[in-house]
């Protein structure tokens, strides 16, 4: 693949979800370094009337599966449906959905082991350096405050030498922050989502040995994976289960993340497992199975 000389065009038709973004820049980067390629970023609003023909089209998400069926039609090009379509499935030419779904591989459907993303391994991360990713209630998940705060104080006590930092989300209620500020932790630098930039997070994933998520947050379990960070989920209390929690109970049983109690029993994290990559493996059988 990495011969052919013809670069290959990428539409990524985004919507206004962050995490619909990252699923799209991580597959288009992973087929971009399997072959030249051009990709294309096509807002809701835009019009791609001026692109190059496209030879792959890849959506994510619900407005964009549907531009992407009238794109492929008046333009050409295989359309790839990122997470299930909640269309009829034959319509794609492939759709790549997270296992945990439940739904069986066929001849236009890859599991992927959780979302995809951009995060690539780690080369400079350091045992003593860690980060700490800290999401809200959902559909799926309540939220309390004092019990996530009380889990920060075992983890710090667990991992005395590690110095962390933590960010929030969208989603933190903003009195959490001001528990965690009311607690004045030195080994703890708040730095909430407002006050990050746009590659603030792939810069702290590349340098963080050990990172924790609550795991409400189900996208930023699976990124820290892919950095090949040592992993522990933090306790949300949930509403109910789910999809979203199941996914993690699996990956607690492959051993790719700690929870507290097993960090207390251990007196250590247990030992990284190697970087999930699934952006690439996905990209690899792209290019097998519509080349």
């Amino acid at each position: 693949m990495t011969g052919c000389a013809t670069p290959q065009v990428i539409w990524c038709l985004e919507d206004d979800r962050p995490g619909h973004q990252r699923q799209l820049a991580g597959l288009a980067q992973a087929l971009r370094d399997l072959r030249p390629a051009r990709i294309c970023r096509v807002a809701r609003k835009d019009s791609p009337a001026q692109l190059p023909a496209p030879g792959l089209i890849l959506t994510a998400g619900r407005h964009s599966h549907w531009r992407g069926l009238r794109y492929r039609w008046r333009y050409g090009g295989k359309l790839i449906a990122l997470m299930d379509p909640g269309l009829p499935r034959p319509l794609f030419d492939l759709c790549v959905v997270p296992e945990h779904d439940g739904l069986n591989p066929s001849r236009n459907v890859l599991l992927s082991l959780g979302p995809l993303n951009p995060v690539l391994p780690a080369t400079g991360a350091t045992a003593d350096r860690g980060l700490i990713l800290v999401g809200g209630p959902s559909r799926h998940f309540c939220w309390n405050d004092a019990h996530l705060a009380a889990q920060l104080q075992r983890l710090q006590i667990a991992l005395p030498a590690v110095r962390w930092t933590l960010t929030t989300s969208r989603r933190t209620p903003a009195s959490f922050l001001t528990l965690l500020r009311q607690q004045a932790n030195p080994k703890l630098r708040l730095v909430p989502r407002e006050e990050t930039g746009p590659d603030w997070l792939l810069r702290h994933y590349a340098r963080s040995g050990v990172i924790w998520v609550s795991e409400d947050s189900a996208s930023m379990v699976y990124e820290s994976l892919s950095c090949g960070a040592a992993v522990g989920v933090l306790t949300v209390p949930l509403r109910r289960p789910g999809r979203v929690s199941g996914g993690i109970q699996h990956l607690e049983q492959q051993g790719r993340v700690a929870r507290l109690e097993e960090l207390e029993c251990l007196g250590t994290m247990p030992p990284p497992r190697p970087p999930l990559q699934e952006a690439t493996r996905i990209a690899r059988e792209i290019n097998r199975r519509l080349d």
